[in-house]
């Protein structure tokens, strides 16, 4: 499930959400993904989020990557680092208002 930007508000005002960096905001209500958490990289999870919907293609992540428009808890991916190991609870979010929590 994802937020609109008047619904996102309307959360903050009731004091639903968490301020994450600088005004950011991440909604209590995430969507789960449950992965072999210390096994699977950022890479490994792409078909994942593809079959789920998330993104449509391996090459749409890649391009949203270059754009910093995908973040692991709040720190910009960039090719370098899309071999970072996944832990339990991780958030990683794709363009402005799509968020994936990561569980075992």
């Amino acid at each position: 499930m994802f937020l609109k930007l008047e619904e996102q508000l309307e959360m903050i005002q009731k004091g639903v959400g968490k301020i994450v960096n600088e005004g950011e905001v991440l909604p209590d209500n995430i969507p789960t993904m449950l992965i072999e958490i210390g096994k699977e990289s950022v890479l490994d999870i792409i078909p994942s989020l593809i079959t789920e919907g998330y993104i449509k293609s391996k090459s749409e992540f890649m391009r949203l990557m270059k754009q910093n428009g995908v973040s692991l808890n709040g720190e910009k991916l960039v090719e370098d680092n899309t071999d970072i190991i996944l832990m339990n609870d991780e958030v990683l979010q794709i363009g402005k208002k799509q968020f994936i929590r990561f569980i075992k």
